[in-house]
């Protein structure tokens, strides 16, 4: 689909607190990317190494990625506002704890985000107001 240019957008449907660690997008990228879901995996006699067939499916990271950010921000059309780090845009975005492209498919769920900004202020983290982000009426 990606390939014939369909617009990817991908997020989480977790509707209960027993599930909230799916809702984490690295979980769907390492499920994605290794058809493997590590909470139910398959019988490994029947499916080697647990993985969902076709094996085909596995998504390439870089498609995720887009379909993570700018693809779902294109969706609802909210891409002049965000999805993107430009000049212009909330400054909401996050900083991951390693890069995801360089750790193996199987490790993708243990990346952890670290500081999380919201149009420009540290939600999580413990970064405080990042300078020249968002509304800086209320900085001293």
């Amino acid at each position: 689909m990606f390939d014939g240019g369909t617009l990817l957008a991908f997020s989480s449907d977790v509707v209960t607190f027993c599930e909230l660690n799916r809702a984490d997008p690295f979980f769907g990228m390492q499920v994605a990317s290794t058809r493997v879901e590590p909470q139910l995996p398959l019988d490994p006699e029947n499916y080697p190494v647990s993985t969902r067939p076709p094996e085909s499916a596995k998504l390439a990271l870089s498609v995720q990625m887009k379909g993570y950010t700018v693809s779902a921000a294109k969706q609802p059309r909210w891409d002049d506002r965000l999805g993107s780090l430009q000049p212009g845009k909330l400054a909401n975005l996050c900083v991951r704890s390693a890069n995801p492209f360089a750790v193996e498919p199987f490790q993708l769920k243990s990346i952890k985000f670290e500081p999380v900004t919201f149009e420009g202020t540290v939600i999580s983290g413990g970064w405080g107001r990042i300078n020249g982000c968002g509304d800086n009426s209320s900085a001293g």
